[in-house]
């Protein structure tokens, strides 16, 4: 594609901003000074809203000098930069020269609120208003951040989180192992693959013994998801961490193998991942508040895992139900759960905190708050009686301590 500047000549110091690629999120970019430039993200496809996640390429850099970014129309009030987090930077001339690749940059970090206002689509409103489209006024908020880029005329990237691409998923399901098989699922509405990966022992049993569940007892199955926001990258290599360890060689990799059935979808909605999205799918729609209205045709993946787990449900006890994300305001790991009745979800996080320092039980939440009803988690626990369903949060910026 060509450029949409190009330097007049050498003296030209005009940063050259480029987005068009897959997971790329960049509207427009205007030089307000000699090295600052006010940036726009694009929202959302079909939305007028979800400006959050950026990640773009920036060229034509002059080494050493104090460059200021505002990004100025992000829509969320609250924000880990404004406790500490960094945007992320990829030089490619560093990875060359040095072996650094992605690393944290930026000083003198704000987000605050800005006079613009944006206007958004109330779809909730509309629905009960039989349909209508209403809109509402919200302000907008800007991340001010200055940047320095270690080379002249380097090729560098700036991004909200860690990218985690598609296309990289995609080439990790056909690289494959041994002890991982997978299948897609459903086909989006651009065409692109949802995968299905299936991690497990039982296979290299006998009938008999896949039937009383081979060695260690019966076989039950766990289910876990990772992407379904797809400017929630940090869920997806927390994702390739487990199935890292699932697949590995490890002794209890091994016996969690002979004892369960691991389902595991790694990218639930690709076509938002694909697009640059940062919170929902091309229709626009955000596909964890749409389980209890999931249509074949506009949600295929959200419908087509109902349809699966609910066969799953009829084979064998599914006993787990995860659900992984990225969470934009709070630290450290921590869970969502449903109603804590008993001891057991408590148990479950008390366990977790005593594993990692990383994992903050006061954090956890055991509770459906009635806007999350139509959530993965909800659904799978009311409609499907998934005693242990949880969504699996971490931190953007990762522990308050540790």
């Amino acid at each position: 594609l060509p450029p949409y500047y190009v330097p007049k000549n050498s003296n030209d110091s005009t940063l050259v901003f480029e987005s068009r690629f897959e997971s790329g999120n960049l509207q427009r970019a205007v030089r307000t000074g000699d090295f600052c430039y006010d940036l726009f993200l694009c929202t959302d496809y079909n939305t007028n809203s979800h400006t959050q996640w950026f990640y773009f390429q920036v060229g034509n850099t002059r080494a050493g000098v104090s460059y200021r970014f505002n990004i100025v129309n992000l829509v969320k009030p609250r924000s880990l930069y404004s406790g500490g987090l960094q945007p992320l930077m990829y030089s490619s001339m560093k990875e060359q020269r040095q072996h650094v690749g992605w690393h944290r940059c930026g000083k003198n970090i704000s987000y605050r609120m800005n006079p613009t206002t944006i206007e958004r689509r109330d779809v909730r409103g509309g629905r009960r208003r039989g349909g209508a489209t209403h809109w509402r006024t919200s302000c907008a908020f800007s991340l001010t951040c200055c940047s320095q880029f270690p080379f002249d005329d380097d090729v560098c990237y700036i991004a909200h989180c860690f990218p985690y691409t598609y296309t990289g998923r995609s080439r990790r399901v056909k690289e494959g192992d041994e002890r991982c098989s997978g299948r897609n699922v459903a086909y989006m509405l651009s065409g692109n693959k949802c995968h299905v990966l299936t991690i497990t022992n039982m296979y290299e049993y006998g009938e008999q013994e896949k039937q009383e569940g081979g060695r260690e007892g019966g076989i039950d199955l766990h289910a876990s998801q990772a992407r379904v926001h797809p400017g929630e990258t940090n869920s997806s290599w927390m994702m390739d961490g487990i199935l890292r360890f699932l697949t590995g060689d490890s002794e209890l990799a091994d016996r969690l193998r002979n004892r369960f059935v691991f389902k595991i979808v790694p990218m639930l909605n690709p076509d938002g991942v694909v697009l640059g999205n940062y919170r929902t799918g091309l229709a626009g729609h955000d596909l964890n508040r749409r389980y209890v209205e999931a249509s074949r045709l506009i949600h295929p993946t959200i419908h087509h895992l109902q349809r699966m787990v609910k066969r799953f449900k009829r084979e064998r006890e599914i006993a787990l139900y995860l659900d992984l994300h990225g969470h934009s305001c709070k630290n450290n790991v921590f869970v969502y759960g449903c109603e804590a009745k008993g001891w057991r979800d408590w148990r479950i996080g008390q366990v977790n905190q005593s594993i990692t320092v990383m994992f903050v039980l006061v954090d956890c939440k055991f509770k459906i708050r009635k806007n999350k009803n139509a959530t993965g988690r909800a659904f799978m626990w009311r409609d499907f009686g998934i005693a242990n369903t949880f969504t699996l949060e971490v931190s953007f910026a990762g522990p308050r301590r540790g």
